[in-house]
């Protein structure tokens, strides 16, 4: 590389990271291991629901301020409020738009000539309550069998036939059977048919077709597929809220943690002063330094894939 990369973290109040190794306070392992799991997005709830049971513990998020205040943290609250919000008002145009669910799509389907008998309609809608919002089939074909008082390969061979229907791949227990099925619908040349089950079954192996002069063709045809198949059916994921950011800035590439989410504790001790009341003001204190060491840990992560990068 012609520059040399370095690393270093600042944090929205300019105070340098204290990167030191801490040691996890004794018996705080399970506050630790859901502390370090949560998200930051459900941190502040996570830690209130721990406040509600010490009274030694006050917690106050980090982007808490006054209306109008012009902070960072409380600008860096704004926006996110403001992603949120368009996240649900994108989810509400989507279930407007969207009238016609997955499951009302595949049951207007289950008819003649591709279901043409009672007992196949039956079977494929009882197959219809087994896919999941992804479109794949996570029951058991033995049991839908049962249900239908069919044998197993006749519930099968129906359930084959939701190759044919849209969404295309839905009904498919895996991501591969869901490429297959919709391979089953493009107009292609036997060829290029085969190259493309190939590749689809040994999908973890793609290496092996490298050298195959139709390569380029398969792989446009992969990348159009639906993974998951009933993917244009689902609302739209929620916005990401991040621990930290990594850029570059002035040549060096930085790592901030996103403290603006980050909730404040304040430890305070209680006038009674018994048993109880030292064990929460510990637990209290444990509390804030699992915090501080929640952010060190993400970010020594952060540093490490950063350094596996450019070895």
């Amino acid at each position: 590389m012609g520059y040399i990369i370095h690393y270093r973290i600042s944090m929205a109040i300019g105070q340098k990271f204290n990167l030191k190794q801490k040691q996890i306070p004794r018996l705080s392992m399970q506050t630790w291991l859901p502390l370090l799991q949560c998200s930051l997005s459900d941190l502040h709830s996570h830690i209130q629901n721990i406040a509600h049971e010490n009274p030694c513990l006050e917690v106050k998020s980090g982007f808490e301020m006054a209306e109008g205040s012009n902070s960072s943290a409380h600008r860096a609250f704004l926006s996110y409020q403001n992603q949120v919000s368009n996240a649900s008002s994108d989810e509400i145009e989507w279930m407007s738009i969207s009238t016609q669910s997955l499951f009302e799509k595949l049951d207007e389907q289950i008819v003649a000539p591709l279901f043409p008998t009672p007992i196949s309609q039956k079977i494929a809608k009882q197959i219809i309550m087994y896919i999941n919002d992804e479109g794949y089939f996570e029951g058991d074909i033995e049991e839908v069998a049962q249900e239908c008082e069919v044998s197993v390969a006749r519930a099968e061979s129906v359930r084959q036939r939701f190759a044919y229907l849209q969404p295309y791949g839905v009904g498919a227990k895996d991501y591969k059977e869901s490429f297959l099925f919709q391979l089953t619908d493009l107009d292609i040349d036997d060829d290029l048919s085969l190259l493309l089950s190939a590749m689809i079954i040994q999908f973890e192996s793609l290496e092996k077709f490298l050298k195959h002069p139709r390569l380029g063709e398969a792989k446009e045809i992969l990348r159009s597929f639906k993974n998951p198949p009933a993917i244009d059916y689902m609302p739209p994921a929620p916005p990401v809220l991040p621990d930290l950011y990594v850029f570059f800035e002035n040549n060096e590439l930085t790592i901030r943690m996103n403290n603006a989410f980050y909730p404040d504790l304040k430890v305070t001790q209680v006038d009674k002063y018994d048993n109880f009341s030292k064990q929460k003001f510990k637990e209290a204190r444990e509390l804030v330094k699992l915090l501080d060491l929640r952010k060190s840990t993400l970010y020594n992560v952060t540093l490490v894939l950063l350094e596996k990068q450019y070895q």
